[in-house]
């Protein structure tokens, strides 16, 4: 055989436009993704934040409400201090300590890469040996 039969040729047309319109979808799709996820990003750190303002101002309540019991606290004698309701008050002080106000934070993905594509097709297309080489 010097050639290979016009069927293998016509299909070898048909496929390298079918992958050229096929990754012209891919292309698209991947472009309308990264559009989303960029939308979505945004939404996302906005309540993020807004959360974490919530965090910021509980800790701040928490802070103020220990440092209020404490100076009470302080300004007792050392005697009431030393006593049993002194020990229980000193109890409901360190409970504060417990009341945690952490902050989240959260690593978002950044867009995605569209992947070659163009390989299949330019071989298809440049690289194809149309008939034995001498």
């Amino acid at each position: 055989m010097k050639r290979l039969p016009k069927e293998f040729e016509a299909r070898r047309q048909q496929l390298i436009e079918s992958l050229e319109a096929a990754s012209g979808e891919v292309e698209s799709a991947i472009e309308r993704m990264n559009e989303v996820i960029l939308e979505a990003k945004e939404e996302a750190e906005a309540a993020i934040e807004a959360y974490n303002s919530l965090v910021r101002d509980a800790a701040e309540l928490r802070d103020e409400a220990q440092q209020a019991v404490q100076d009470y606290f302080d300004d007792k004698s050392d005697k009431w201090q030393e006593s049993e309701a002194g020990e229980k008050y000193q109890t409901w002080i360190n409970g504060f300590d417990d009341i945690e106000a952490i902050e989240i934070e959260v690593e978002f993905p950044s867009s995605i890469d569209c992947p070659d594509v163009e390989t299949t097709q330019g071989d298809l297309k440049e690289n194809w040996p149309g008939e034995p080489r001498e």
